[in-house]
């Protein structure tokens, strides 16, 4: 055990071991030793006194930290500018701090797993939609807003192409895709090397890193004789 001294409901000091003899009272005084008490050898300064115990960290219930009125209409505004300037062209990220505030008040449904995408519904991560005769998948939970098109927005969707069995489906601009998945482009069956996300400019011929040729249609109609 080593000797502490409280103020308050916190430790300020410890107390070194020879101070203690012949007593602390000897050395500080009868009001500072009403102030010192014993604590595990593991007790440091700051720690809290509590109910007679000690805490590394208050163990009490602590009120809720004051909103500042100026730095949430900082926030909002912040917010706002972002909503316009994505709506007119402009590459924003879309934070969850901008989708909350874009979707304040909206009356909302659940768009159902492969339904037509539409405005005003929430969509959940995973959850499938058609949209431009393109399938996508939801990457975040958020609801559906008229400027927040699928094909406009990477952050919330991505291409996901429905996969059957035999068919080799084509290349296109914003699929996720794993490694060993086949895609066409240009009459070339192309193998995934690395997953990634399908960009414009990332064609497979551009990015031998991420995609291998796995079939020419030479090699199809050597395969057919």
């Amino acid at each position: 055990m080593i000797h502490v001294r409280i103020v308050g409901d916190r430790v300020l000091e410890i107390i070194p071991k020879e101070a203690t003899v012949p007593s602390v009272e000897h050395w500080y005084g009868e009001e500072f030793a009403s102030q010192v008490v014993k604590a595990p050898d593991h007790v440091q300064a700051n720690w809290f006194f509590v109910d007679g115990e000690f805490y590394e960290e208050d163990p009490r219930p602590q009120p809720p930290v004051p909103i500042n009125p100026l730095e949430e209409m900082q926030k909002t505004i912040a917010a706002q500018s972002a909503i316009i300037a994505f709506s007119v062209g402009a590459e924003i990220e879309l934070t969850p701090e901008i989708i909350e505030l874009a979707t304040a008040g909206v009356q909302i449904t659940e768009l159902e797993d492969e339904g037509e995408w539409r405005v005003g519904v929430r969509v959940k991560a995973g959850t499938h939609t058609h949209y431009g005769g393109v399938r996508y998948r939801c990457k975040q939970q958020h609801i559906t807003q008229a400027d927040w098109t699928p094909d406009r927005t990477p952050a919330l969707w991505v291409v996901a192409q429905e996969e059957k069995p035999g068919e080799v489906l084509p290349w296109v601009a914003g699929e996720a895709v794993s490694a060993g998945y086949l895609r066409s482009f240009e009459n070339v069956v192309f193998e995934v090397i690395q997953p990634h996300t399908t960009q414009a400019g990332w064609e497979p011929p551009n990015v031998p890193a991420l995609w291998r040729v796995k079939e020419t249609e030479t090699t199809r109609k050597k395969a057919k004789v």
